[in-house]
């Protein structure tokens, strides 16, 4: 199975943490947000994995080599300008053999990798996007209307979506349509495939999931992991 990171962010919303470091390589638990997510693919079968850099890409293959202290093979793939979401992709050359799972270099989740892979390959869409359940209220009373007559109101309504995960499983004619050398987002292959009748399936993650995006959310991951890790040693105290 193969795996594409995509780890050319600049981080902005991290500031000031990432003006001296990568936002992947920002650590969680005394390793970076990038090895954990290596990891875990590593320990659910991924060997070979490709990933896209950009904003202080050196740092990263400075630290990550070709893989093989971390028991995968890795090859980079350096972005010269941003290309969104999808674009870097196009930079790997994959072979057209079989489907690429990509995901962003700046989030945690507990979701199998390898499910998600099965599942793209069991029913063989072009493309699987991962989505996650999100909620958010709106702070106003939302009106109802038909023309200009009003049907009714709803006081701060709280609105449900299922929002892009950062995860997806591309088909080697998914990572064809996508254009070389310009800014492509995964969006933009999304609604580029649905409008044109193309099979596109959504797989639901209902296990924990985190984008570590600003630095409030960056604070919160790390408490939980400390409080998570403090817990497993009480545990072990009780054990012993």
């Amino acid at each position: 199975m193969r795996a594409a990171i995509l780890a050319g962010g600049e981080g902005k919303r991290l500031r000031p943490l990432t003006e001296s470091v990568p936002k992947p390589l920002l650590p969680v638990n005394s390793k970076p947000i990038l090895q954990l997510i290596i990891e875990q693919l590593r320990r659910e079968g991924f060997q070979d994995i490709h990933i896209a850099t950009g904003y202080k890409g050196e740092m990263i293959e400075s630290y990550f080599g070709d893989g093989s202290s971390f028991r995968v093979n890795i090859r980079y793939f350096r972005e010269k300008q941003r290309l969104g979401t999808a674009g870097p992709l196009k930079l790997l050359n994959l072979p057209a053999d079989e489907p690429v799972l990509t995901i962003n270099g700046d989030l945690l989740t507990e979701a199998s990798l390898r499910d998600i892979y099965a599942f793209h390959q069991e029913r063989e869409p072009v493309l699987t996007v991962c989505s996650v359940s999100h909620s958010t209220q709106v702070e106003y009373g939302v009106l109802e209307t038909e023309n200009s007559r009003v049907l009714g109101i709803t006081e701060k309504p709280q609105l449900n979506f299922d929002i892009f995960a950062g995860i997806a499983v591309l088909s080697p004619e998914a990572i064809e349509l996508i254009p070389r050398g310009q800014p492509y987002q995964m969006t933009d292959l999304v609604q580029h495939l649905c409008q044109n009748g193309s099979p596109v399936l959504s797989y639901p993650i209902k296990e924990s999931w985190v984008d570590i995006g600003c630095l409030e959310q960056y604070a919160r991951v790390n408490d939980a992991v400390r409080s998570s890790a403090k817990k497993d040693e009480d545990d072990l105290r009780l054990v012993a």
